[in-house]
């Protein structure tokens, strides 16, 4: 086995520490636990994680980009906020989105790509026993992401991806709602049934019925 260089081992190591500082940024501003408008200092993160504050530059960066933070210069980096309006129009997008794409995969599916979204599916219901919600909404994000991307679409995954994340953020940050999570994640299998059959038609009907739930019950704050 080949050796890593001094270099090449230190330049891994700081990649392994800003993808992990990234991991849980991300996951305390979804989880509500970071608010919007906190401020995000790079020297006091930095001390906190017990890293250097390139290591916490180059994870603002990535949560820039996410759209989980702002960084105003001179002013700083704080945590986003993603209204409801915003909210809203992304569910909208995100419906769009993922009829287009499944209806463009279903023609191509296989049976490895069935199986990896039913192990996604089961892992979905093991976070649910677990009462894990934000496990269950990664893996979402998994499962949905993995249908889009038989689609073709490559330039639209990010945009996607983004929908499905603010979305989950909003959820989270929903006080005091109690959530059916295995429910949540068992209804999954019928978008797996519709994608068995390989057929644009039903697989869109699935895709839409299953957004629409969402949609349906509403996002937490919503205006009028």
């Amino acid at each position: 086995m080949t050796r890593l260089s001094e270099q090449s081992a230190l330049q891994f190591t700081r990649a392994r520490k800003g993808s992990v500082l990234y991991d849980d940024l991300r996951a305390q501003i979804v989880k509500g636990a970071l608010k919007p408008g906190e401020p995000m200092l790079e020297i006091t993160v930095a001390r906190d994680y017990g890293c250097s504050q390139g290591t916490v530059r180059e994870a603002l960066m990535r949560l820039h980009e996410d759209g989980l933070v702002v960084r105003s210069g001179y002013r700083g980096t704080t945590v986003s906020t993603t209204s409801p309006a915003e909210a809203r129009e992304m569910q909208f997008l995100r419906l769009h989105l993922e009829t287009q794409g499944i209806g463009r995969a279903a023609a191509f599916m296989d049976g490895g790509l069935i199986d990896r979204l039913s192990g996604i599916v089961v892992e979905m219901e093991q976070a649910a026993n677990a009462s894990d919600e934000y496990a269950l909404t990664e893996l979402d994000c998994d499962f949905h992401l993995a249908i889009f991307g038989q689609a073709g679409l490559p330039a639209l995954d990010a945009i996607l991806s983004r929908c499905l994340l603010h979305l989950h953020r909003v959820t989270l940050a929903e006080p005091g709602r109690t959530r059916p999570l295995l429910i949540s994640a068992r209804r999954h299998w019928d978008v797996i049934e519709a994608l068995r059959t390989r057929d644009p038609g039903t697989a869109v009907q699935a895709i839409t019925h299953h957004i629409n739930t969402v949609l349906e019950t509403g996002i937490a704050g919503e205006e009028g």
